[in-house]
C-alpha cells in the first residue's frame, strides 16, 4: 500500500521517510488510551484505588464530529478491561442508578 503522506528528510548519512498517515487501528488505540487516562483521573479523584471493585459506566451523549466513540467503546472493550481491571460498561439508559460514587460529564476529541 503506497501513502500519499509521506515526509521525507535527510542529511549526509541518513535518509528518513515517515509515513504520518493516520490508520483507523492506530486512531482508534490512542482515543482508547485518552478514554483510559480520563477513567483513571476521575477514579483518582473520588479517591479511589486500583484494586477498589467498582462498576464503572460510560454513556455517549453525542458525537457530531464523527470521531467515533461508540465504536472505540465497544471495539477496545478488551483493553479497557485489562488497563482498568473491570469492564467499562454502557449505561442502561432506564436503569436505576446505585450508588454512585463520582459523575462527570468531559469532551473527547470534539465529541
Amino acid at each position: 500500500a503506497t501513502s500519499k503522506n509521506l515526509e521525507i528528510n535527510s542529511d549526509s548519512e541518513v535518509l528518513t521517510i515517515l509515513d504520518s498517515e493516520i490508520h483507523p487501528e492506530l486512531a482508534q488505540e490512542g482515543l482508547a488510551r485518552e478514554i483510559i487516562n480520563r477513567v483513571q483521573r476521575l477514579r483518582k479523584k473520588a479517591g479511589l484505588q486500583a484494586t477498589d471493585d467498582v462498576k464503572m459506566e460510560y454513556q455517549v451523549l453525542s458525537d457530531p464530529e464523527g470521531v467515533g466513540l461508540a465504536d472505540v467503546l465497544v471495539s477496545q472493550s478488551s483493553t479497557f478491561e485489562k488497563t482498568l481491571r473491570r469492564p467499562l460498561e454502557q449505561a442502561q439508559e432506564n436503569g436505576a442508578p446505585s450508588a454512585i460514587i463520582v459523575e462527570e460529564e468531559q469532551e473527547v476529541q470534539q465529541a
